[in-house]
């Protein structure tokens, strides 16, 4: 079975030498987050191209995907864990295809308004979550701050 999504991509980060993805279903409004297996791995530089169509008839090859592109993704399957539901494992070898991208002004359509993000510290103990004595239904929000502040915590990490 073939799990078909377009999403608005809104995260791109590299990670341990791969990337993390991340965008809006553009008809649910819902996060989908793109894995390379069950387990969440992170995908491969080249899980992360697309083609448009009508310029790879043309010859031109699959290229990086960019933030605010809109992208048709097959997914072999929905792969959720407990602290990200979001995950949906990508086919083998699929290119993803691109439809256009939306302009920044768009990106208001797809705001979350959480009452809050996840308590009150940078962070929950994973071992709260795996007991479920912490419920994640979301790990992901796009949400508008009037006034973020930047700065390094005690670790030095970057924090807003």
């Amino acid at each position: 079975m073939t799990i078909r999504k377009t999403i608005v991509v809104l995260a791109k980060s590299l990670k341990h030498r791969n990337y993390c993805v991340a965008g809006k279903d553009i008809n649910s409004k819902e996060w989908v987050r793109p894995v390379s297996d069950i387990y969440g791995a992170e995908l491969s530089e080249q899980q992360c191209k697309c083609t448009n169509t009508k310029w790879q008839r043309d010859g031109n090859p699959p290229y990086s995907t960019k933030l605010l592109q809109k992208v048709e993704m097959n997914f072999k399957e929905h792969a959720p864990l407990p602290n990200q539901p979001e995950n949906y494992v990508v086919k083998d070898d699929a290119v993803w295809k691109q439809q256009y991208q939306i302009k920044v002004n768009e990106l208001a359509t797809y705001i979350n308004d959480p009452d809050s993000l996840w308590g009150d510290d940078d962070r929950i103990d994973y071992s709260l979550i795996e007991s479920k004595f912490v419920h994640i239904s979301q790990s992901l929000y796009l949400i508008k701050v009037d006034d973020l502040k930047l700065y390094k915590n005690e670790h030095d990490k970057r924090r807003a």
